[in-house]
């Protein structure tokens, strides 16, 4: 390799857990090259980007520019992977993680979020010969030497939509055409529990994932698709309407199958159980009539 050459190779990312997603380039003739340390580290991924700088004291370092996406949301991923398939020329997303990742778009989504390890298939070796790089790679920070760290302005958080997981609630109520008090009251609790207003009498109808943000935090998804399994078990037994909300909704928030699986086994003997020795109670004090 020639001396003085700038080349990259690649990395897998321990942020998003994604293979080959770190893309580093060194450069023997920089300044404050050492052997081993790239002047830039960017995954392509998650986005978490370092520099190489060299401080106020003169030593070289690795400065995190930008930290790390979570992409456990759905729509910090959706947005990750657009940007990475547009990088590479791809229009088609879809197309873009079936060619190159370990899946569809909807199958990485739900990868990244439950952090799940992606393999890709993009070639290591072309990105360790010196022509793969260019002067257009070489990041204007790590050019500019010496200088202090830039002050980086926080990122908002994603926010998601309040409204959603108490329109879920609100769709399962409604999808058998019966409102009732004891499935209203749960919903009103778990909402109250969660933080959030509870439910109106305008919102109470079928609402479908796609009018909705999805909640960005992965856990409160869980919850909610928990809950709303929960609600559609209260009197004893599930309508075909109920399902098919939450299915609706559990298939856009990534939810596993085996997972929606488990909690309706869990809730189907509970108050399966419950109902019958209601049930049971009932019969005793008629036949005691």
């Amino acid at each position: 390799m020639s001396a003085g050459l700038p080349y990259e190779i690649l990395e897998d990312c321990p942020h998003c857990l994604t293979e080959s997603a770190v893309l580093c380039l060194f450069d023997p003739a920089h300044p404050a090259s050492t052997p081993g340390t790239p002047i830039d580290r960017r995954c392509r991924m998650c986005g978490a980007h370092q520099v190489l700088i060299v401080d106020e004291a003169g030593h070289p370092n690795l400065f995190s520019h930008t930290p790390p996406s979570d992409l456990t949301s759905l729509e910090a991923a959706h947005f990750a992977l657009e940007r990475w398939s547009k990088e590479e020329g791809e229009p088609d997303v879809d197309l873009f993680c079936r060619a190159n990742l370990s899946g569809s778009l909807p199958e990485i989504v739900a990868m990244l979020g439950q952090r799940q390890p992606i393999a890709t298939n993009f070639d290591v070796i072309q990105y360790l010969f010196p022509a793969t790089a260019t002067a257009s790679n070489v990041s204007k920070a790590a050019e500019v030497v010496p200088r202090p760290p830039p002050k980086l302005e926080p990122t908002p958080p994603i926010r998601p939509e309040p409204r959603t997981i108490a329109r879920l609630l609100a769709s399962v109520i409604a999808a058998d055409g019966r409102i009732r008090k004891d499935e209203l009251a749960y919903a009103q609790k778990f909402l109250r529990m969660e933080g959030h207003a509870e439910l109106l009498p305008s919102e109470i109808r079928i609402w479908r994932s796609a009018e909705l943000p999805p909640p960005n935090d992965r856990e409160a998804r869980f919850r909610a698709i928990q809950a709303a399994i929960e609600l559609a078990h209260l009197n004893g037994e599930t309508d075909e309407s109920e399902w098919n909300v939450i299915h609706d909704f559990a298939r856009s928030w990534g939810i596993p199958e085996e997972q929606m699986v488990d909690w309706n086994r869990t809730y189907e003997k509970r108050h399966a159980s419950l109902f019958k020795g209601v049930l049971a109670q009932l019969t005793a004090m008629i036949r005691l009539h």
